[in-house]
């Protein structure tokens, strides 16, 4: 018989910051924590709020962004299915350092603070690896701000669709191929420009013969060229 809690263990064993763990330590997760449904837009937490939930994306897609005084955003990250978010302020116990909301209806799976931490006390394999999971989110965040600092608006736009091709492309006929997973609204937010100056870069980039264009659907020749363009 299939239980909502064996799914939600099958949906954990899938997760890569929990490859590591047996089904009994599976099981003991599925224990300690919650699932909880996010309406289109809803907002999951906002900058300065107490961090009190660790987040594992089951299904749907999650925004990470800053907002200054006047409201202008940067989108820091989107996470889709078997992401995790929220996990600094498990760490250090400070307020969040930026917003979460999500951008479809989602479902994740929530896990508070001391709970959660109990449970890494006991599992020293998960922490081990979720440091490896953190490493790579800083190194992340430095190639975000050297982007912004050395690269043109064209550079930037170029690195972040060699980034998608890279993680969610798929091959066809040499080429490879994907979908731009946000609209140029938002893909301005992430580069910090206007969505008129993406639109421009797009065309630029179409007429220079380094992408193929159709409304939402890119095709590169090479991924390579795209990292190289200053």
């Amino acid at each position: 018989m299939i239980t909502p809690d064996s799914v939600i263990c099958d949906m954990l064993k899938r997760v890569p910051l929990f490859s590591v763990l047996s089904d009994r330590e599976i099981r003991d997760l599925t224990a300690i924590g919650s699932t909880r449904r996010i309406r289109r837009d809803e907002l999951i937490f906002l900058q300065g709020d107490p961090g009190q939930h660790f987040f594992i994306i089951l299904e749907g897609r999650i925004r990470i962004f800053l907002q200054d005084a006047r409201g202008r955003e940067v989108i820091l990250a989107v996470l889709g299915r078997e992401d995790f978010f929220g996990e600094m302020s498990l760490f250090d116990g400070q307020c969040r350092s930026a917003s979460a909301q999500a951008q479809q209806e989602t479902r994740v799976y929530c896990i508070g603070h001391e709970d959660f931490n109990h449970f890494l006390e006991r599992t020293p394999a998960v922490s081990l690896k979720m440091l490896r999971y953190l490493s790579e989110r800083l190194r992340h965040a430095d190639a975000i701000i050297e982007n912004l600092a050395l690269l043109s608006v064209k550079g930037r736009l170029a690195r972040l669709l060699a980034d998608w091709g890279e993680k969610d492309g798929r091959s066809a006929d040499g080429k490879t191929v994907f979908r731009l997973p946000m609209p140029k609204t938002e893909i301005a937010q992430m580069l910090g420009t206007s969505r008129e100056t993406v639109s421009r870069m797009m065309s630029e980039l179409h007429d220079e013969g380094v992408i193929e264009l159709d409304k939402s659907l890119v095709r590169v020749a090479g991924l390579d060229r795209l990292r190289q363009i200053p």
